[in-house]
């Protein structure tokens, strides 16, 4: 499959909102209520991709792949840990690929690029919190990262899990691991 992978732009937030959703109803169907997935809607979450992209922070990063149409297939965004930044400074908030274009490659090239933006802001090291149940989860393990906790998320009802990677330089083939 053809596909380009770039910075995202304002413009992208409904095409974003698009992937997140759809995402969330293929990956999480009998990990989270149906009640909660039914809820999930273009314009709330266009209306949040619209907020995060029109006021990011120096260091946020937020980049998508698109298909030979310009119809965007995947995103990831992060930037600073949210959590305890004594052991991580990065964290990816959230990354998502639709369902029907995972397994191409195209997971692994985001991340490599997300880990070279994160490296070219300064950022050393780097987080994810993947849901327990999902089974894309072994796509970090993959990729090089650590198992390293594991907490309970009220709001869902669900366990999440974190990975690390104490070297970001490791998925830019820099260094081995």
């Amino acid at each position: 499959m053809e596909y380009q992978i770039r910075k995202a732009t304002l413009e992208d937030a409904e095409g974003i909102a698009k992937v997140h959703i759809n995402s969330w109803k293929s990956t999480y169907i009998g990990i989270i209520s149906d009640d909660f997935l039914n809820k999930l809607n273009i314009e709330n979450r266009t209306k949040r991709w619209r907020e995060r992209l029109e006021n990011p922070s120096e260091k946020y990063q937020i980049l998508i792949a698109e298909d030979d149409q310009q119809q965007i297939i995947g995103f990831i965004d992060g930037g600073q840990n949210r959590g305890e930044k004594d052991k991580y400074d990065a964290e990816v908030y959230s990354f998502y690929l639709l369902e029907e274009v995972q397994n191409q490659g195209i997971g692994r090239e985001m991340l490599r690029r997300f880990a070279e933006k994160l490296k070219n802001n300064g950022f050393f090291n780097m987080i994810v919190w993947v849901l327990k149940e999902n089974p894309a989860r072994t796509f970090y393990e993959k990729m090089g990262g650590k198992y390293l906790e594991v907490k309970y998320l009220e709001e869902l009802s669900v366990e999440e899990v974190s990975y690390g990677w104490k070297d970001v330089r490791v998925l830019l083939k820099e260094i081995e691991s």
